[in-house]
């Protein structure tokens, strides 16, 4: 994982980064990892990485400094350099990978979701229940797991179209040696053990369609972000513009587009704030609240408030609406029920308290900080990201030297402190004692 923070105001940007790279099949981290890309004059823009260090087997970093390269001295919107970018991105894939490795890559994606459904889901639905009520419930929890997937925004629109060419081409055997399994043969393989029927079935296919069409950690299940920051052709405050890449399918890399962002107005001047990837606590510091503790702590309160008012229960005899003494006293002992309409207010107002009281002072104050002190507010603010996941004991996923710079309308960008380089002097490695 990643911690960055963008800062911006009428003098330029200042952006921070941490070096540290964690990966591998017993995870380890690295504090020497290049996550800020430089462009050379007369470009005044820089591309943030974070996510996953590969894509399709190649590290994000070499590609954008071949991206780089090819840009020539032509400058654009920040916006145009992204979709630049992601053009050359779709031109190049053959030069380090081949259709038949980004298949493959896609359908143990797609293989991976069908797997996934039948732990998380189906097999927990049904666990330690009577057989007779079995198919009741595999259908009850396949259903709500496929409105949730219904309801998130697809990945890329692209995919939806190729939608059907994929399922057509993997629903025949592969013609490798040995050959590939078709998709749906391997449905049937992993839920042998599932309760069956006609609705169930077309559930199931109804889950792997919007997988695909959605791309729901497909075609890949590793995420690349790029952010890119700086100046664009004729701008006078600075923008964002960001991507998310997951692998390819065909000749298309699978992306999706966050919705730019530039400076607006505040108080005096231009602000702008933009945290990435893991932000928590940042978040906490500029909003004063931590709205994802807030939203779990309301869905516990919900559960518990509906669990200590008992229902209504039948006399014994099965007839009229007489409700149990039990059931009486543990309703005027209970809680009020705490509602999620109650919960949607509560976290408007907490939201509208935290913008008036913490982020729109924030904003005016920002818009009025020299810039060597804006680069030390990031630097610091990425700093406290770092020591808060120390204090917790986690993995080290932030950390390293914190890389800062600045980009300006006079001198594009300009590294402030840039120390997470290896140094060359290795003491002890390679030399005779």
């Amino acid at each position: 994982m990643t911690s960055q923070l963008v800062l911006g105001n009428g003098f330029g940007l200042a952006l921070a980064s941490d070096s540290a790279q964690t990966g591998g099949t017993e995870p380890r981290t690295y504090e020497a990892a290049e996550k800020v890309h430089p462009l050379e004059p007369p470009h005044r823009l820089a591309v943030l990485t974070a996510g996953h260090v590969h894509f399709l087997g190649m590290p994000i970093s070499v590609l954008v400094n071949e991206w780089k390269d090819s840009l020539g001295k032509r400058s654009r919107s920040v916006e145009g350099y992204r979709e630049s970018f992601l053009a050359w991105l779709d031109d190049n894939l053959d030069n380090w990978t081949n259709h038949r490795q980004r298949d493959d890559e896609a359908f143990d994606a797609a293989v991976g979701q069908i797997r996934h459904l039948h732990h998380s889901v189906l097999s927990t639905a049904i666990r330690g229940t009577q057989e007779s009520q079995q198919p009741e419930l595999a259908l009850a929890a396949l259903r709500s797991h496929n409105e949730d997937l219904a309801r998130r925004p697809g990945f890329d629109p692209n995919l939806l179209r190729m939608a059907d060419d994929f399922f057509d081409r993997w629903n025949r055997e592969g013609d490798e040696d040995p050959p590939r399994p078709a998709l749906f043969d391997l449905l049937e393989m992993h839920f042998d053990d599932v309760p069956r029927s006609e609705e169930i079935d077309k559930e199931i296919h109804e889950f792997l369609r919007l997988v695909v069409a959605g791309g729901h950690r497909f075609p890949s299940h590793a995420t690349n972000q790029l952010v890119f920051v700086g100046y664009g052709d004729k701008d006078l405050v600075p923008a964002v513009s960001c991507v998310d890449l997951r692998g390819a399918l065909g000749d298309n890399a699978v992306r999706h587009l966050w919705g730019d962002q530039a400076a607006s107005r505040h108080g005096s001047s231009y602000a702008l704030i933009v945290p990435l990837a893991q932000y928590d606590t940042i978040d906490l510091i500029l909003r004063g609240h931590n709205p994802r503790l807030l939203r779990e702590a309301a869905q516990a309160t919900i559960e518990r408030s509906r669990g200590a008012i008992g229902e209504p229960v039948k006399g014994e005899d099965g007839s009229g609406d007489t409700v149990s003494s039990d059931t009486v006293e543990n309703e005027a002992n209970a809680p009020k029920s705490f509602t999620e309409a109650g919960f949607e207010m509560f976290r408007d107002e907490a939201e509208e308290l935290s913008q008036e009281r913490n982020v729109g002072p924030a904003l005016r104050t920002i818009a009025g900080i020299p810039l060597a002190s804006l680069a030390g507010i990031a630097g610091s603010l990425v700093s406290a990201q770092n020591l808060v996941q120390n204090i917790r004991g986690e993995l080290p996923t932030v950390g390293g030297n914190i890389d800062i710079a600045t980009i300006t309308l006079d001198e594009g960008f300009k590294w402030v402190s840039h120390n997470s380089r290896v140094s060359n002097n290795l003491s002890g490695f390679g030399n005779d004692h």
